[in-house]
């Protein structure tokens, strides 16, 4: 039980339901893992199945922020192949039927990339779909809700596809390709794909150009790679790997899992691709009944992020602090209590921050460590 006033500060602005779901999925997590113990199912292999669950629950809700958009969807599919549409991407980042041959033409690359590096070319397709499907809930949770932190653990195309497939079937060149693509779907923490959104709507919303803003990004993408390709050597051989602990961790957790494919093949996972399909299930009808019912207080995404999140074990009091305060404000004092109240929450934040900063300009002035704030 961890109080950070930073994430309270942020989480207030949150709906009511995905603070409450993420608490409460959170002690979910904590009741299957003592029902496993009770009950003799913690010796299953990968019980209680946390990354299935989750990846499951990801597809769903990709599933279905596609099922909210398909008129969209059909409006751009028209504009593209040249029928009539109601849509005008004259202001868009770029036009649609650019955006598609630029996807298309990407996803070749791909293909091409992953072949020549021994990935069976029927395999790039499914592995970067699901990427992508992945990817696209992720961002619809942070645009529709934001949760301050998303750090979701083991939800990634592997998972699926082992479960599925078997390891067997995918042979070790395949499973190779899996470890090497680990570091960037490994936590989802700084997933691009969230960020560019919000870019874009900041932009939208003053009135900036959503082209220039484009061109920014891919130029920064070019000197980001360029940059990191030489920051990491330095920094590593300078103070060495063991101050690395998460690039160290996203080593060692891929070859791991890669030894133990090899190793041990196995057919496919039977209870692992049932659990996906289960979760998947369970989120598209809490997903319904959101819809359906106004007072239905669970959200899919706090179902993703207290399965999944390893980071939620460290702000899951702060969550259940802010949901608490947030729903005693709104029954007693409505909207207007509410709207005077934030800006001392946004204080929570800046006040954390300046009490963190402090400590460690300090530290860096006196040569000596002090404390640390996590952030």
């Amino acid at each position: 039980m961890r109080f950070y006033p930073f994430l309270i500060g942020p989480s207030f602005l949150i709906p009511l339901d995905l603070t409450f779901s993420t608490w409460f999925f959170f002690l979910f997590r904590k009741l299957e893992r003592l029902v496993g113990a009770i009950t003799g199912w913690n010796t299953i292999p990968q019980y209680p199945f946390f990354g299935e669950q989750a990846t499951g629950a990801m597809i769903g809700l990709c599933v279905i922020a596609l099922y909210m958009g398909q008129r969209y969807f059909i409006d751009v599919f028209k504009k593209v192949v040249g029928m009539q549409s109601e849509l005008d991407d004259t202001d868009e980042p770029m036009r649609y039927r650019t955006a598609v041959l630029c996807l298309i033409g990407g996803m070749i690359a791909l293909m091409i990339y992953c072949s020549q590096l021994g990935m069976s070319l029927w395999l790039v397709p499914l592995f970067f779909g699901l990427y992508f499907m992945i990817a696209t809930a992720l961002t619809r949770m942070r645009a529709e809700l934001g949760p301050p932190l998303h750090p979701i653990v083991l939800v990634n195309p592997q998972v699926v596809l082992v479960a599925a497939l078997g390891t067997r079937t995918l042979g070790p060149a395949n499973l190779t390709m899996f470890s090497l693509f680990y570091w960037f779907n490994r936590l989802n923490r700084s997933h691009p794909m969230p960020h560019q959104l919000e870019a874009f709507k900041t932009a939208e919303r003053t009135g900036a150009s959503t082209r220039s803003l484009f061109w920014a990004m891919m130029i920064s993408l070019v000197v980001g790679v360029l940059v990191t390709f030489w920051i990491f050597p330095v920094v590593l051989y300078q103070y060495g790997a063991a101050t690395a602990g998460e690039l160290l961790a996203a080593g060692w957790q891929a070859y791991n899992s890669l030894g133990g494919w090899v190793q041990h093949p196995r057919p496919p996972d039977i209870p692992g691709g049932g659990i996906i399909g289960v979760a998947f299930i369970f989120s598209i009808v809490i997903a319904w009944m959101r819809i359906r019912f106004l007072w239905f207080p669970f959200h899919p995404g706090g179902y993703i992020l207290g399965v999944s999140s390893g980071t939620i074990d460290v702000y899951w009091f702060a969550l259940f602090v802010c949901w608490l305060i947030k729903l005693l404000i709104l029954k007693h004092g409505g909207v207007a209590t509410y709207r005077k109240i934030l800006p001392f929450f946004m204080g929570l934040v800046v006040g954390d921050f300046i009490v963190g900063t402090y400590w460690g300009l300090l530290s860096i002035i006196l040569g000596t460590p002090l404390y640390t704030t996590w952030f």
